[in-house]
């Protein structure tokens, strides 16, 4: 979900090979586009490679490993309003992205602080189909019980078939303290976990930087797991709540903060552009 996905992707750009059809595993498909209004398909040149959620007219929340490798922005746009990643309808909108904001504290590795905000290069006109959402904050209180739904465009299992068109997944939120017991020590406490103990129901690959949302409200962004879908290993993802201030500071920010890429990349772009 890190650097070698981009690489795929850039790889696939050039030789015309769609790569990607993601889809969640075990999920179903979205009918009404209006009950995932905030949903974002992140395409570079155009192919699906994450998820994101509208922040507000100019400003789209993702996972920071989406971007942190791409080697330029100028291809990157977001996409909403539409069901499929295949096809363009009288709802699809797009925009292309001018800014990334990456969390200075960014680990790629470990993928902590794995979250971005990206500038559009023009507000979004909300409608049925086009709307942000609002974001759980430390100060709100929920039951042990809260479902939330995950919705994207990821694979159906771990390097498994896909469908173009946008599914969800309804997941229980599992709260940090218990998701130590699948994953232990590499639970930060910017992470929160969403899942079921058994097998066959998770996010996985092309989800990443997509929304949970619990109670019509953003409670964390796909981030990572153990493959995906496998048993005692519930999806791991990044908690809003934890950075309420940091979205705040940076929502209205114009710096777009450096991209980790390698000389192969920026061949690849410069190949792009012939």
């Amino acid at each position: 979900m890190q650097a070698l996905t981009h690489l795929l992707l850039l790889c696939c750009v050039l030789v015309g090979v769609n790569c990607f059809e993601p889809r969640i595993v075990g999920g179903r498909q979205v009918q009404n586009r209006e009950d995932f209004a905030y949903q974002v398909s992140l395409r570079f040149s155009k192919m699906h490679f994450c998820g994101g959620v509208i922040l507000d007219s100019r400003n789209v929340l993702t996972a920071a490993h989406c971007v942190y490798n791409l080697p330029t922005l100028k291809y990157l746009e977001v996409f909403v309003g539409d069901l499929n990643v295949r096809s363009i309808s009288n709802n699809t909108v797009s925009v292309r992205v001018t800014n990334a904001t990456i969390h200075e504290h960014f680990e790629d590795r470990l993928l902590l602080n794995d979250i971005c905000i990206l500038k559009l290069e023009k507000d979004l006109e909300f409608s049925s189909t086009v709307k942000s959402v609002p974001l759980w904050t430390l100060n709100d209180t929920f039951e042990d019980d809260l479902r939330c739904n995950v919705s994207g465009w990821g694979t159906t299992e771990y390097k498994g078939n896909s469908s173009n068109n946008l599914l969800y997944l309804e997941l229980p939120l599992i709260e940090r303290k218990n998701c130590s017991k699948y994953y232990g020590n590499a639970i930060d406490p910017g992470m929160v976990c969403a899942g079921f103990e058994e097998a066959g129901k998770d996010s996985c690959e092309g989800d990443s930087g997509g929304p949970l949302v619990c109670e019509n409200k953003l409670m964390g962004l796909v981030s990572w797991g153990f493959q995906c879908a496998r048993a005692m290993h519930p999806g791991v993802y990044t908690d809003v709540r934890e950075y309420s201030d940091w979205i705040k500071k940076h929502q209205h920010s114009s710096t777009s903060k450096h991209l980790g890429f390698s000389w192969l990349m920026v061949l690849l772009i410069a190949l792009l552009e012939l």
